[in-house]
Order: C-alpha cells, then sequence, then structure tokens
C-alpha cells in the first residue's frame, strides 16, 4: 500500500507564524497594561486666566482633560502645558471611581513638567511608580498608554521618528525633544510612552498629522532630581544666540586655523542666562565641557548623534561651572562659564505669563500695560503680522535684553473713550518712553511717577515721534470712577509682585 505524502503550503505556514507573533504581541501588550495600571492617573482640570486685552476681568473657566503617571507611592507626573492658570485639579486612579483633588508640588514652564501630589487618604493605597530609562533607536516601534475616565486602560502605538532640540509650547526655552510618528491617536498630555517595556517619556505636544513630541527621560529625571533638592534651581539656560559657521572666508577672518572645522559663531549675547557675562560676540565656541561642537551648531550625543549644543546646558546644575573652549581673537582659550537660568518674568518681554494676573494700569481711560508675548498673540493666529514693527522688534531682538534702564516694555494698549480722553482715542500699541519728565525703567516706575506727580498735568511722551499725550489731573479721579463704573472695571491696576 502507498502512503500519500502531504505537502503543507509555505503560504500557510507564514499566515500561522505571522497570526501567532500577533496573537503574542497583544499579550505583551495586555501584560504591560495591567503592569502599569496602578501607575497610571487620569487627571480633570480646570483653568481660568485673565483676559489680555482687558487683564481686570477673568475668562471663563475651561475644564479638559490630561494624563499623568506615577513617579512616587503619591506623587505623579504631567506636563506643565496641561496646567496653564489651573484652579483645581482632580484625579481619577484605577480601582477607584471618584476623582479626588491633587496639589501643585512645582512646576517648571520652562521644561514644560509638573510633579502634582495626592492626599495618601484619598486614596485606598499607594501608587506603583515607574522609572524613566533613557532610550532611543530610530523607526523602532514605541507604546503609549493612558487612563481613561472611566479607570481603563488604553494603549497604541506608534515609531521613533526624530530627535530635535526645540522650545516646548510653554516655553522659550530649548529642550531636547524626542518625536514620534504614525500614532494611532493624537498624544498631547501626558500620555506615558514606552519603549521595550521601559519608560521613555510623557508627550507633550502633536501635529495634526498625528506626530508627536516627548519630554524625555533625561529631562524628566533631571527635573525630579531638583525637585528633591531644598530649594528648585531650574535648569540652565543659554544667555547667547549662535549661527553655523560654514562660509570659509568668515572662518579666515576670525582667523581660525585652516585645519579646524568645527566650532559655532556666537552671532548676539544676552544680558541674563549662561554666557551672558563671560561670551562676547564673534566668539566662536569650539567646545563645551569636552564635546566638540561643529560648524552646525551640534555635538556628538551617545545616544541621539547630532544634536544641538543646548542640551549640554540643560543638563548641567545650576550655579556649577561649564568649560567652554572659545576661539577669541585669533587663539584658543578656556573659559569657566556659570550656568545660569531665568523665568520668563526676568526677560524685557516675557514669553509667558501663567498664573498671575497681568501688570496694567488704567487712568483717565488710557489702559497701559507691561508688553508681553501673550498679549501681542492675543491679536489672533497671525498676530506677528499686525504687530506693529517697533514692538515686534522689542519682541525678536531685545526679550532677552533687559537692563538697569529698562527692564520692562509699558505700552498703551488703547483708550476706553470718555469725554476726557477726547483728541487721543485712537491711540494705542505706544511704546511709553518718559513719564513727567523722567525715564522709565519699569512699570512700577511709570506708575509711581504718576502717582508722585504734583504738578497740573502728567505728561507721557512715547517712542518713534509720537503725540506726546497730557492728561488733565483736575476732576481725574472722578473720570476714573466714571469710567470704571461705564466699562465694568474691577480695579483700576494691578502692579504685580
Amino acid at each position: 500500500m502507498k502512503h500519500r505524502q502531504t505537502t503543507i503550503n509555505p503560504a500557510v505556514i507564514s499566515i500561522a507564524f505571522i497570526l501567532m507573533c500577533a496573537v503574542c504581541f497583544a499579550a505583551d501588550k495586555k501584560n504591560q497594561a495591567e503592569k502599569l495600571r496602578q501607575s497610571l492617573v487620569n487627571l480633570r482640570i480646570s483653568i481660568q486666566g485673565y483676559d489680555q486685552f482687558q487683564p481686570w476681568r477673568l475668562r471663563d473657566v475651561a475644564e479638559h482633560t490630561g494624563y499623568a503617571v506615577a513617579v512616587g507611592p503619591y506623587s505623579i507626573l504631567t506636563t506643565a502645558a496641561n496646567l496653564p492658570n489651573v484652579i483645581s485639579i482632580k484625579a481619577r486612579i484605577a480601582g477607584q471611581n471618584e476623582f479626588v483633588p491633587v496639589l501643585v508640588k512645582s512646576i517648571d514652564y520652562e521644561c514644560n513638567l509638573c510633579l502634582l501630589e495626592i492626599d495618601p487618604n484619598s486614596i485606598a493605597g499607594p501608587l506603583v511608580p515607574v522609572k524613566f530609562v533613557e532610550q532611543f533607536r530610530r523607526s523602532a516601534t514605541v507604546d503609549y498608554y493612558m487612563l481613561d475616565s472611566i479607570g481603563s486602560v488604553i494603549s497604541g502605538q506608534a515609531s521613533f521618528y526624530h530627535v530635535e532640540v526645540n522650545n516646548s509650547q510653554s516655553s522659550f526655552a530649548e529642550f531636547l525633544e524626542l518625536q514620534v510618528a504614525g500614532s494611532s491617536q493624537r498624544t498631547a498630555k501626558g500620555q506615558l510612552y514606552v519603549y521595550k517595556g521601559n519608560p521613555v517619556g510623557i508627550a507633550s505636544n502633536a501635529t495634526e498629522d498625528n506626530r508627536a513630541m516627548i519630554v524625555p527621560s533625561s529631562v524628566i529625571n533631571k527635573f525630579l532630581a531638583n525637585v528633591r533638592q531644598e530649594q528648585y534651581k531650574g535648569f540652565g539656560i543659554t544667555g547667547f544666540s549662535t549661527e553655523p559657521l560654514v562660509n570659509p572666508v568668515m572662518r579666515k577672518w576670525l582667523k581660525l586655523p585652516v585645519d579646524t572645522k568645527n566650532g559655532m559663531l556666537v552671532s548676539d549675547v544676552y544680558t541674563i542666562g549662561t554666557g551672558c557675562e563671560e561670551l562676547k560676540i564673534n566668539d566662536v565656541i569650539l567646545a563645551i565641557n569636552g564635546n566638540t561642537i561643529d560648524s552646525q551648531c551640534r555635538y556628538k550625543h551617545p545616544l541621539y548623534q547630532d544634536i544641538r549644543f543646548e542640551h549640554i546646558i540643560t543638563m548641567c546644575d545650576v550655579g556649577s561651572n561649564a568649560v567652554f573652549t572659545v576661539w577669541r581673537d585669533g587663539k584658543k582659550i578656556n573659559i569657566d562659564v556659570p550656568v545660569r537660568t531665568f523665568a520668563s518674568s526676568d526677560m524685557l518681554v516675557p514669553f509667558n505669563e501663567y498664573d498671575v494676573q497681568p501688570k496694567f494700569f488704567i487712568t483717565g481711560g488710557f489702559v497701559f500695560q507691561r508688553m508681553t508675548r501673550a498679549m501681542l498673540a492675543a491679536q489672533g493666529e497671525d498676530w506677528s503680522a499686525h504687530c506693529m514693527p517697533n514692538l515686534m522688534q522689542y519682541y525678536q531682538n531685545m526679550s532677552f535684553k533687559p537692563s538697569a534702564e529698562r527692564r520692562e516694555i509699558v505700552l498703551l494698549s488703547y483708550v476706553l473713550p470718555a469725554p476726557v480722553n477726547q483728541g487721543y482715542q485712537n491711540l494705542g500699541q505706544l511704546v511709553a518712553s518718559k513719564v513727567n519728565g523722567k525715564s522709565i525703567a519699569g512699570f512700577t516706575d511709570f506708575v509711581n511717577s504718576l502717582q508722585e506727580n504734583t504738578g497740573e498735568f502728567h505728561i507721557i511722551e512715547f517712542e518713534n515721534d509720537n503725540p506726546t499725550l497730557v492728561i488733565d489731573k483736575q476732576d481725574l479721579a472722578q473720570w476714573d470712577m466714571l469710567i470704571a463704573q461705564n466699562y465694568g472695571i474691577t480695579k483700576m491696576m494691578n502692579l504685580g509682585k
């Protein structure tokens, strides 16, 4: 009797193998989700900021959802961009139906991170902290996880796409970010990203095509280390700007040796930040802390390869010294540069103005405000195209250059029409230069000069040959009361802290 030989189609074997892999992968994902279940937190956030053009008025309360992950038994981490002008935060953990109150322990808008604390008495038991690990491989698959509002773990996939040093949506400062592409849904509010079972960052922003930006482990771990210190010092921030140095004529003019191919050009030096006192325009920075800087302002990172030099400075401890190897006046020198930081409020034109009421002063219907990026941006999506050129000059070129002579820009924003300001009602967007003959260094100086004036008139001069403003002080207090009543103004000034 003959035995029939059975032949199995290779295509069937391939399909079976693929199905088996898919089942194993789904099981791994399920296991990972279950493992993270007691680490993920859903946030219900209420925010309320001030109207930038009517700074005496609060906007309506808005609510949105955010996500967080445990970094301690009762400590959770999310992005600062989730919490600008926050008035209340509530958290839900897996296995617990109700949302519980959460308090802000530390928030840093520059690195875009916030540490929150949950009252131990409000939840059944401690959370399971995760540990962030610095990992990256271009094009590799990465998973993300979040806890939804009903306590279920939601997961998805994306691929590592790129690494860059950029400013976040909440800051002017340049920080390292991981970028992923092909995300199965939009992730931008603190979702946890995991690679090979290890947490590698949290989502901070996303584009319309679902590319996501991630705050990486290196920034997260340094933020958490800073929070544990007796005093939070923040991150090092550059006090200078640079340009690529590839033009051979420029390199020759700077007397760089022909065999020196690296180095970036210092194009401007600020009055605040790391290097603001030590560097000079036309310095060539060859290395920072032994890391060679190439002609494109990048250095070779052991994991991320070619990235911008700012990451070196942000990873240094504030108050420590960074060694800059600089080519200056035909010589190579080493300079010890103290690592410095500064807040947005220290800038001549602050980038952000969160959690505070804007500075303003109203008299005679004239609305004076401190100029900030937030105030300019309130003009609409294409605000930079509609800004007065001199205001854009301050914002683009002078923001990082406050001085003793000018710490803040005082702007006549607009005029609330009333008989007392007849003839001036079309004035607006004017930079005040002097008040009652005194130069203006800051907003408080401006207001003090008005309040201390014993003359008959207030005289306010503006830049660029704009008309001088003359305000009759007689009956001005009565006019202010009437204007406040007519326009629903609850208080006529805010000078901040």
